[in-house]
Formats: structure tokens, sequence, C-alpha cells
């Protein structure tokens, strides 16, 4: 039956050549479409990985900034109550700070090796330029003269 599709003169071309080359025509005929799935698969998986690692790198920065939100944020609350005269949050208040460092170098790095691109340079280094700020008025604690 699949027969009547093809037409008479292939049939007799094939009735022709010797079976080797028959074997070979056919291993052909089904291996290059094979081939080309193949390799649309391979394109289409690619593509599909590539989107993944940078939607996981994307994912991987969010949760650097977020735990450096949380620290900073740990450390502002604990810097308030230093100043407030609770001299025992001290050795924590360094504690988060070395924490907040860290977070910074990680997110430094990232963005040195070029692994993503979601960071603005600018924003960037605006928060770090805070974050100095921050640091350099940690621990003063208010003059007994500036209380009413």
């Amino acid at each position: 039956m699949i027969w009547k599709l093809v037409p008479d003169w292939i049939v007799k071309l094939i009735g022709r050549i010797s079976y080797s080359k028959k074997f070979l025509l056919f291993f052909v005929a089904i291996f290059v479409p094979m081939l080309i799935v193949m390799l649309i698969l391979y394109s289409e998986i690619k593509g599909q990985i590539s989107q993944s690692e940078t939607e996981r790198e994307a994912l991987l920065s969010l949760q650097n900034v977020a735990e450096l939100l949380l620290h900073t944020q740990y450390h502002r609350g604990l810097n308030q109550s230093y100043m407030k005269g609770y001299d025992e949050f001290s050795e924590t208040i360094r504690e988060r700070q070395e924490l907040v460092e860290l977070k910074i170098i990680e997110i430094e790095q990232q963005i040195e090796n070029h692994k993503n691109d979601f960071f603005d340079i600018d924003t960037w280094n605006e928060i770090k330029t805070q974050w100095a700020e921050v640091k350099l008025t940690s621990f003063r604690k208010k003059s007994p003269s500036s209380s009413v």
C-alpha cells in the first residue's frame, strides 16, 4: 500500500541499484530526518537551560540582597537600642556589621565576575556609600548634654 504513494520512476531507480546502496539510501532517508529533529530538540533544550540559568542567577541575587537588607535592618534596630543606652547590644551589633560586610563582599564578587547584570552599578555604589556612613555613625551614643 505504501508503495502506491511512491512514484514509479523512484521504484525503478531503487530496483536498479545494489543492496548495499539500497541500505545506504534507507539509512540516509531515516537518519537525516532524525538528525534534524534531534538538532531542533537540542537547540530548544539549550535555550530553556539558558533561561533557567538566568532565572537562577536572578533569584540568587535577590536572595543576597534580601539577606543584606535583613542584616542592615537588624543592625539598625540594635544600633538604636545601643544609642538609647543598652550597652549589652554592642557585641551583637559588631556581629551584624560583619554579616553585612560579608554580604556586600559576596554581592561585589558577583558583580565583578559579571555573573549577573541585575544590579545598577550606580545604585549599588550608593548603597555601599550609605553603608560606610552608617558604619561611621555606629556605636555613637547620644551625649548626656543633648538629652532633655
